[in-house]
């Protein structure tokens, strides 16, 4: 690397990012999911490629939900004081409907980022 140039170093540095896989992801940890298999707590990705769900630890992905599959969102208050809010996300075909909770303190930044990615997605599509 001594060999390049300092904008060549950035140039390679940048493109050396963009290939990570979480790149362009928005990160958040949720303290508690209602998804069969998934640890909680766990990370949630937000990226173009949908929602990702990783182990906290390992960072390995255990489910993940494609953006076209979502149907609908909402934010939940806590039913009690000191708990946390939540999110819970419509997913699948329209004849087998799934859903998932996701308990975190940002729940309502992530629905928001979560809307907004569908929405840039959908303009692009159409």
């Amino acid at each position: 690397m001594q060999s390049l140039s300092p904008k060549d170093a950035k140039i390679r540095f940048i493109e050396f990012l963009r290939n990570l896989p979480l790149f362009g992801s928005n990160t958040f940890l949720v303290q508690k999911v209602s998804q069969r298999g998934c640890p909680s707590p766990c990370l949630v990705c937000l990226n173009k490629e949908g929602v990702l769900f990783l182990h906290p630890k390992t960072q390995e992905q255990v489910f993940n939900i494609a953006l076209e599959k979502i149907q609908s969102m909402r934010t939940i208050r806590p039913k009690k004081e000191g708990k946390l809010p939540a999110i819970e996300i419509h997913f699948g075909n329209a004849g087998k409907p799934q859903n998932i909770l996701l308990h975190l303190k940002e729940a309502k930044e992530l629905c928001h980022m979560l809307a907004l990615t569908i929405e840039e997605l959908t303009t692009i599509t159409h």
